[in-house]
């Protein structure tokens, strides 16, 4: 197999002030490892950290003493692209999706036959006749892509095995060894700190020594990358705790303010959103804390209100356009069911789209904080200054998606 030169495919991956290359420059230095390395090695290496231990005979038999490739960035028929993939004689055996911290997505499945419906040019309103257009479906990647794995061309009598590669993103619950029939291969999950442990044993201490194969020393390099972001182990020192300790003070704070912020918009807007499903989450993953409060009606549309933090991390880093990278408050309205439609004049000025469109936020710079002015005050004051966008970004979404907005005799929207 010809090998792109490889600070040439690294060269692919820039830097910005939202987003790190590391996922794809360990993917990267794995794929150009296992490319390198000699036959022997690769085999035991893939099978201690890509092979379930009950489908390693099946391995061997289908490997037969064939060189085993890896590929990057493959991209898929959708358009969807693969971290890493493993082949046997250019047959597919193995899809790995690389993840350190950021969360899995979801994928929008084309429906069958869906088209828009027609419409009245006179005044826009559809036609008695015209049909329903059917509300978008949607799949876990992990299950797109174990899908496109079974259909393709692999080995005599293998499975296929889709393996999540993470270091702190957690795959669904139910991605199990056992549960084919959802993922149609077989399911398999390796956190990059037993990567670590198998390749350093295979490669040897970064003794610096005069000479030294290019893929072990490929193999050393990558441990050395996994070591500078503590992605060689799990473990906690005394000092670690302590630190976790004094950063939870102020956090557990948190319930209580956002119990106040979501009793003081329920009671500046009670015909509007309901106390059910009122919560407060906090995701490292994603530098935020929010909460959320739910309209009422149908549709599972939400406003949610809370803190970002810098460096813009997770989907946060893929708004468009890009998010300011420092510390803000936020506003947001979102759904549950659907991505948000924001109508023929589209989102309001300073409200930006967060990755497939789930939701939207306009982001308010802390100092926007009144003097003396609590917390949970600011907050709330910075819903009610926005309500009316709010409310105009709820109504255009149902409008679009033919969900009437919800209205109480005599009360305005």
């Amino acid at each position: 197999m010809a090998l792109e030169p490889f600070l040439q495919r690294l060269f692919r991956y820039r830097a910005t002030e939202k987003r790190t290359p590391l996922e794809d420059f360990l993917s990267e230095v794995l794929a150009d490892f296992i490319n390198r390395a000699p036959s022997a090695e690769v085999e035991q290496f893939i099978l201690d950290c890509f092979v379930p231990a009950e489908m390693r005979n099946a391995f061997r038999l289908m490997l037969s003493n064939q060189r085993i490739d890896a590929r990057t960035q493959v991209r898929l028929p959708d358009g969807r692209r693969l971290d890493l993939l493993l082949e046997v004689a250019g047959r597919p055996i193995i899809v790995i999706e690389n993840k350190t911290w950021a969360a899995f997505q979801m994928h929008k499945r084309p429906a069958s036959g869906e088209r828009d419906g027609p419409t009245d040019a006179n005044n826009g309103r559809e036609k008695a006749d015209a049909k329903e257009q059917p509300a978008a479906e949607y799949d876990h990647q992990l299950v797109t892509y174990g899908r496109w794995l079974a259909g393709t061309m692999m080995p005599v009598d293998w499975p296929g095995v889709l393996v999540v590669l993470t270091h702190a993103a957690r795959a669904p619950l139910d991605f199990i060894a056992s549960n084919v029939s959802h993922y149609s291969v077989v399911p398999h999950i390796i956190h990059w700190r037993n990567v670590h442990a198998r390749l350093r044993r295979l490669v040897g201490p970064n003794d610096e020594q005069p000479s030294v194969p290019a893929w072990k020393f490929v193999g050393q390099e990558l441990c050395v990358l996994l070591e500078r972001y503590a992605m060689d182990s799990s473990d906690l020192s005394s000092v670690d705790i302590s630190a976790i300790n004094v950063a939870m003070s102020p956090l557990r704070k948190l319930e209580a303010v956002f119990a106040e912020i979501g009793a003081e918009i329920l009671q500046h807007n009670p015909h509007q959103l309901i106390a059910r499903g009122q919560s407060l989450e906090i995701q490292h993953e994603h530098s935020r804390f929010w909460g959320w409060t739910y309209f009422q009606g149908a549709g599972k549309l939400y406003v949610a209100y809370g803190v970002y933090f810098a460096p813009v991390t997770g989907e946060l880093a893929t708004t468009k356009p890009a998010l300011s990278d420092q510390e803000h408050a936020f506003v947001a309205v979102g759904c549950d069911e659907r991505t948000l439609d924001p109508g023929p004049n589209g989102f309001p000025a300073n409200w930006v789209q967060v990755g497939d469109g789930w939701y939207v936020l306009k982001a308010i710079p802390l100092g926007a904080r009144r003097i003396e002015e609590r917390f949970p005050q600011f907050l709330a004051r910075l819903v009610q200054e926005e309500f009316e966008t709010i409310l105009a970004i709820r109504d255009a979404h149902a409008s679009a998606t033919n969900q009437p907005p919800v209205t109480v005799p005599g009360i305005s929207a």
